[in-house]
């Protein structure tokens, strides 16, 4: 019985030990550079690999993609190697989209088919990137001038005295501060981190939560009768505590926790520095607004023709210059891209009524809270992180921008077309308080053929002086 058992024992262990010992037998190198970094267009890129058996064993060596929406092995991936060799193989591989992956090489027994059998000899990381055209540079040169310049105008547009008459009742600034840096970026990370989203997709939704507000908010905040100085002094306080907020909390949560296990690293010099470049602009307009009025006035100007502009070019050159976006959005993404903004609505919203704040300080609260300057996060990332997460990071907050204006625009539609609506009965409506309160109009339809003695009787009554003058 003991003899029987130990038998049992050694054959259930004898092909862990066989499988354990391949790692012993074979060896199998890259010729290349690691990590392999290859092209998303499509063509084949080659690789080379150096491999030696030692030993009389027989082995197969199969060569797998991780993720084979990423990239793919063109051809041939198993590979016998004989007893006591060395040799050279090359497999051919192209990129499908952009994104991080790894090749691995699994190696098992000769004309095994069981998979429990495999062992996992090497794990090679697998970069796929973008081509980079001239296009994409100009679509980056254009895109940073816009938010600049759109950030310098914003500057020029804040009064300091208004700004410090607001924040002597510092309750509703305070509010927009904290749900902007405290709630906002709780929900992004959720959302973004429990829905298991790509490392680098999580980021960029985490930069969202974290950004400031913008131009937009106040423009919204304006056309549904917000308070706007309210609006542009939490965007001007929001966009300096930025400066600090955004490095801690992309420094802590999002090294430690989003990144944790991944090879990518966030680039602390590099986002700083882009922060400095997107903020050190509003403080240069209100130097502006300051020192030469004239030119400040004329600088707002031309932020309606610098939106239009703006969307203009991001919805025809943008579009064209990231398609590939297009290949990422799936229902998670599009989800975490709504559930963020909207978010921000119900929360500010919520916390405005156990605060009663007046009516135009919920407006602009909620709008605050719930929208963020996208542009900031998209620059700071394209310029900050390394490719493929340069390019990938941008589809959190671009997605997210899709579904932040839907609740303002249908309102202001609404509002329009009640007014549209309401329009057609003004006319008689005027025409009737006319007749109620300009006793002349009443003589003049007399006098014109209309029942004289009727209004002659009501301007007897209502108004004798004008009767007897008359």
């Amino acid at each position: 019985m003991l003899i029987s058992g130990f038998f049992i024992l050694v054959v259930w262990l004898l092909p862990t030990s066989r499988s354990e010992n391949f790692t012993n037998v074979v060896d199998i190198d890259l010729k290349q550079d690691v990590p392999i970094v290859i092209n998303d267009d499509g063509k084949e890129s080659i690789l080379n690999f150096n491999y030696s058996v030692f030993g009389n064993t027989y082995v197969e060596a199969l060569f797998v993609v991780d993720n084979s929406k990423k990239a793919e092995i063109i051809g041939e991936t198993l590979l016998v190697l004989n007893e006591s060799s060395i040799g050279e193989v090359s497999f051919k591989v192209t990129g499908k989209i952009i994104g991080r992956t790894y090749l691995n090489v699994l190696v098992r027994e000769h004309e095994s088919n069981n998979g429990a059998n495999e062992t996992l000899l090497e794990k090679f990381e697998l970069i796929v990137t973008r081509v980079s055209r001239p296009i994409d540079t100009a679509f980056n040169v254009v895109i940073i001038t816009l938010v600049v310049v759109a950030t310098m105008a914003m500057g020029c547009k804040i009064d300091p005295e208004v700004v410090k008459a607001t924040l002597k009742r510092p309750v509703a600034p305070v509010i927009g501060l904290l749900s902007q840096f405290l709630f906002m970026p709780t929900v992004s990370f959720l959302a973004a981190y429990y829905l298991e989203l790509d490392p680098a997709i999580a980021i960029g939704y985490f930069a969202l939560g974290c950004s400031p507000g913008g131009s937009a908010s106040n423009v919204y905040t304006y056309l549904l009768g917000g308070d706007i100085s309210l609006s542009v002094t939490m965007t001007l306080v929001s966009t300096v505590c930025s400066l600090g907020l955004i490095p801690m909390w992309l420094f802590t949560v999002g090294q430690k926790v989003i990144y944790k296990g991944t090879t990518m690293q966030i680039p602390y010099v590099n986002i700083i520095t882009s922060l400095l470049g997107l903020i050190i602009p509003v403080f240069l307009g209100m130097v502006i607004q300051y020192k030469r009025p004239n030119w400040a006035k004329k600088l707002v100007k031309i932020i309606k023709p610098l939106v239009f502009i703006f969307l203009l070019f991001a919805m025809t050159v943008g579009v064209y210059a990231n398609l590939y976006i297009f290949d990422f959005f799936d229902p998670i993404i599009l989800l975490v891209g709504a559930i963020i903004p909207y978010s921000g609505f119900l929360f500010g919203l919520l916390i405005s009524f156990v605060t009663r704040q007046p009516k135009k300080n919920l407006i602009a609260i909620v709008i605050e809270t719930g929208i963020q300057n996208t542009g900031i996060p998209i620059v700071l990332l394209r310029i900050s992180l390394s490719p493929p997460e340069s390019d990938i990071s941008i589809i959190g907050p671009i997605a997210s921008s899709l579904f932040m204006p839907i609740p303002f625009i249908i309102i202001l539609v609404a509002i329009e077309i009640r007014k549209r609506c309401c329009k057609k009965k003004l006319p008689d409506e005027k025409n009737d308080l006319a007749m109620m309160d300009e006793p002349a109009t009443f003589t003049k339809l007399a006098e014109d053929g209309s029942p004289a003695h009727s209004f002659e009787n009501l301007n007897s009554h209502t108004h004798p002086i004008n009767n007897t003058d008359r």
